[in-house]
């Protein structure tokens, strides 16, 4: 992809293959502005334990959405990975709750149920057993634990033909 400034201080946006409606280059209509750090980033003295309330905070408000609107929502904790005393404070605010399961697909996924009905703590592991996703989800049922009733058909074909070869 490549922009080709113009005096008018637009770009034309030049994506390789492809071109408008009639074959023109597509017109970006507004400005570039170009970003440019002027200093670096520097780091927060945060109190140990902020992130997880704060955190915590906004699964109490969103279970309480669920509660009364039945508004879902997800919270993604990648950003935890480097912050191994929020992620334990966070856990230990959230509890453990009754359910808990595994899925075992591309990878594996482990859901346990918190101490608040309906938040969710689910993580994601690749085939390496690295963690590599991490969300909280407040939801009656987490999407990931959801069957897919269109598979229901081929599945009960697979079983029949198995069923009919002896094979369990």
């Amino acid at each position: 992809m490549n922009c080709i400034p113009n005096t008018s201080g637009t770009a034309a946006l030049a994506v390789p293959g492809t071109t408008g409606v009639h074959g023109r280059l597509l017109r970006q209509t507004h400005p570039i502005v170009w970003m440019q750090a002027v200093k670096p980033v520097q780091a927060v003295n945060a109190e140990p334990g902020s992130t997880a309330m704060a955190i915590f905070s906004e699964v109490k408000t969103s279970a309480l959405r669920l509660a009364e609107q039945g508004i879902t929502h997800s919270i993604d904790l990648r950003f935890l990975q480097s912050m191994p005393d929020e992620r334990a404070a966070l856990t230990a605010l959230l509890g453990r709750g009754e359910v808990s399961a595994e899925v075992n697909s591309i990878g594996r996924s482990q859901v346990q149920e918190t101490a608040i009905a309906c938040v969710w703590l689910i993580r994601h592991f690749n085939s390496e057993a690295e963690m590599v996703g991490e969300l909280i989800e407040i939801t009656d049922i987490p999407e990931i634990l959801v069957s897919d009733r269109q598979a229901v058909a081929h599945c009960l074909k697979v079983l029949n033909a198995s069923a009919l070869h002896g094979i369990n």
